[in-house]
């Protein structure tokens, strides 16, 4: 989620499935994500309002999911990097205005929502001297850790094209050719 200290708005979702990250997570239902921000997000930026400065940026919360029903597991000040990487190539909104409106207290005036495509992406964290990118096509990209890996990113409609469009892109060097 992405706050201003007085509102919040999902800025994407992901899970982690099959050694991947996938984003958007499929298990949250609109439904569902508007009972986690009434129950969750804004009881704890109201918290955090009455007790310090008022927090904005974002407001990471990793949850079971089950149905329509969750637990919380943790709330983070940020974006885990194979989160980001599945969550930005579907972001339509563009993301510096994003972070002015929430930094100037302004999110809801200027945004209802945050706009994405109707694509699905799919990361994977590999050592880089493992794998060898054979495309350097649009919907694949690829950034480098501060520890030695990369992490790559595929974009397609569905989840089952872009995890295929990522297992033919790469080959792990062991000669394994299986995402």
């Amino acid at each position: 989620f992405l706050t201003d200290g007085y509102t919040a708005l999902p800025i994407g979702s992901c899970m982690n499935y099959d050694g991947l990250v996938v984003s958007p997570d499929g298990y949250i239902s609109e439904e569902l994500e508007r009972k986690i921000i009434k129950e969750v997000v804004y009881p704890l930026i109201d918290d955090i309002a009455s007790k310090t400065t008022a927090y904005c940026g974002i407001l990471g919360v990793d949850l079971i999911v089950d149905g329509e029903h969750y637990n919380v597991t943790e709330f983070q000040p940020f974006f885990r990097q194979t989160h980001l990487q599945s969550i930005l190539p579907l972001l339509k909104s563009d993301l510096n205005d994003l972070f002015l409106s929430a930094a100037s207290g302004s999110l809801s005036d200027e945004y209802s929502y945050i706009k994405f495509n109707d694509y699905t992406a799919v990361s994977k964290i590999c050592p880089e001297k493992d794998v060898e990118i054979l495309s350097d096509e649009d919907n694949l990209t690829l950034s480098k850790t501060n520890f030695g890996n990369i992490i790559l990113t595929q974009r397609a409609r569905t989840l089952s094209r872009a995890k295929e469009n990522l297992e033919q892109n790469i080959i792990e060097k062991n000669g394994d050719d299986n995402v």
